[in-house]
């Protein structure tokens, strides 16, 4: 069956689910979009938290506000889905450059906000 063959290669060629990477791809167009590399105006999408780093000294410092859904569907939507992931990266995460935050984003970490799992 066609589903049996996936799962095969996903498990013989060790590759990421599709959940996974587009954790990966989300986290990388949220840092476009924040260091300004996308043409896009960051204030129509995003507000900085910048209080945070008085209250949680072990996060990182580019915290985003949730901005609260009013509608269900909107919950899906990129902006929704996306802050919760980006203010629990780990202190550790390198923002110095695109290469380096690409590097620095663990699969561990993106599989512990995964929805979905596969054994």
């Amino acid at each position: 069956c066609v589903i049996c063959r996936i799962i095969r290669d996903y498990l013989i060629l060790n590759l990421e689910s599709i959940e996974v990477r587009r954790l990966r791809t989300d986290l990388l167009l949220l840092y476009k979009i924040l260091f300004g590399l996308i043409n896009l105006n960051v204030n129509d999408f995003f507000m900085l938290n910048c209080n945070i780093n008085k209250m949680f000294l072990r996060r990182h410092s580019y915290q985003l506000v949730k901005p609260a859904a009013t509608i269900s569907a909107r919950q899906s939507f990129f902006v929704q889905r996306i802050i919760s992931v980006w203010n629990s990266l780990p202190n550790e995460t390198n923002f110095n450059s695109i290469s380096l935050f690409k590097a620095s984003i663990k699969p561990e970490y993106l599989i512990q906000n995964c929805k979905v799992y596969f054994t």
